[in-house]
């Protein structure tokens, strides 16, 4: 196994594990994630829609292990929907210590964007 492929491996169980545990909290109506709704002032119903989105991302970067172009479209997805979640916590001035599981997890996403590039391109 290549160097690339384990990254890919590594960095993409993170961000599926990330995301999953982001979605299935915003499903279940978890305290934090309705806080969190009501602290960006976003309607709860709207809120919980971001969960059906970082399923999706997981379910598409475990499929990216076969399929890498679903894996890519996938990882970019979290970039995107991880980018909005920094973007927030800045707009609204949060403490760094309030938005670093977001910015960890915007790294994560992006590593492993990279990679899968690297590897449909190379």
């Amino acid at each position: 196994m290549s160097t690339l492929q384990i990254l890919m491996l590594v960095f993409g169980a993170l961000c599926a594990l990330f995301m999953v545990a982001a979605g299935v909290s915003k499903l279940t109506g978890q305290p934090a994630m309705r806080a969190s709704a009501n602290h960006f002032s976003i309607p709860w119903e709207r809120y919980r829609l971001i969960g059906f989105a970082e399923i999706a991302a997981a379910l598409g970067i475990v499929l990216g292990i076969w399929y890498r172009i679903v894996g890519l479209a996938a990882g970019l997805g979290a970039v995107a929907l991880l980018a909005g979640a920094v973007m927030f916590h800045v707009r609204f001035r949060d403490a760094v210590k309030v938005a670093a599981p977001a910015i960890v997890a915007l790294a994560i996403s992006a590593t492993y964007v990279a990679a899968q590039a690297a590897g449909i391109w190379t």
